[in-house]
């Protein structure tokens, strides 16, 4: 990452509020699925599970607290109605939040066999208090990580991770349900995944120098950078890339619009744009999380906000054309 990007990511902790904790380590060889939300149905892609909170005895801290003890690392708690607040003069929801979490071994053993799991990593959740003062989580459900990633709903790391996700949701919010979404997802579609491949003999500093530099003349924010190699693989002995690099990416623009109609969709802002490259290959892979085959996940039909969600994609997918050029 150049120097100019890092100075852009200190930058914007001044604005934006990011939590980080320190790992908890936690067994999960024999987590259960707690009969109080297996009930519940979960044939949707995106999870809305919400409380009513009169006495504001849960907050976005109470519920990324949770988070942490269960071994699910927040790593970034972006509050976004004070940047609503400056740009726009007004709010949409009494709390906007969205935040990002991954456990650790969980996410080592899921790229290890796939990859494209990056693009989830960390995964997205989206906290807000609504006008009846319910207090509202959204992520992605099992189903929902099993399609985005290409991974099979059976496996048994994803399993652990959507059964843990439940259960931090169900501690942190003791009276929650989930709800049924009224345009919920349907089962015959899918997110699915934007992949390049680049054979370039560019190397990694110069790809993302290129990269920053296009995000930002194009006034794409990041709030967020991770080498993998160094956060989590180095921790497993694991040396398999040469590098292995996430990006968190947004604009304001689209997650101000988001946040009016359709909250739970900030389950997919940021966006985790992945880049690596294993030594045994010399293709760059890159990839993230499609917006235009996501859109259906939240029913949107505010033309201004597919407009805005259409136009991220294709710059993203520019950029990706002009570093391949």
């Amino acid at each position: 990452m150049n120097f100019f990007s890092r100075i852009f990511v200190v930058a914007l902790t001044l604005i934006f509020v990011a939590g980080c904790s320190k790992t908890v380590e936690l067994k999960i060889s024999n987590i259960e699925k707690s009969p109080k939300i297996q009930d519940t149905g979960n044939n949707q892609n995106i999870q809305v599970f919400s409380s009513q909170n009169s006495d504001m005895q849960i907050t976005i801290n109470s519920i990324e607290d949770v988070f942490n003890a269960m071994g699910l690392r927040v790593v970034g708690n972006y509050e976004m109605n004070k940047p609503f607040e400056i740009r726009y003069g007004k709010v949409n929801q009494k709390i906007y939040n969205l935040v990002s979490f991954m456990n650790e071994d969980l996410t080592y053993k899921l790229i290890k066999k796939y990859p494209d799991f990056g693009a989830l990593s960390p995964l997205g959740m989206s906290i807000w208090v609504d006008e009846k003062n319910a207090i509202n989580v959204s992520t992605l459900s099992l189903k929902g990580m099993s399609q985005a990633a290409n991974v099979p709903l059976d496996d048994i790391d994803l399993n652990a991770y959507d059964a843990m996700l439940r259960k931090a949701m169900l501690r942190a919010m003791p009276n929650g349900l989930f709800t049924k979404l009224e345009s919920p997802c349907d089962s015959k579609k899918s997110v699915r995944l934007k992949k390049f491949i680049v054979k370039s003999d560019l190397n990694i500093e110069e790809i993302e120098a290129q990269f920053e530099a296009e995000l930002e003349k194009l006034d794409f924010l990041v709030p967020n950078y991770i080498n993998m190699q160094e956060m989590i693989f180095d921790k497993y002995d694991y040396h398999i890339y040469d590098f292995y690099h996430i990006y968190s990416i947004y604009k304001i623009e689209s997650i101000y619009q988001i946040s009016k109609k359709y909250p739970q969709r900030g389950i997919f802002t940021p966006i985790s744009f992945y880049l690596y490259k294993k030594k045994s290959e010399k293709s760059v892979n890159m990839g993230f999380l499609s917006v235009d085959a996501s859109i259906y996940c939240a029913d949107v039909r505010d033309k201004k906000l597919l407009m805005s969600l259409e136009e991220i994609q294709g710059a993203l997918e520019n950029i990706v054309t002009q570093i391949i050029e």
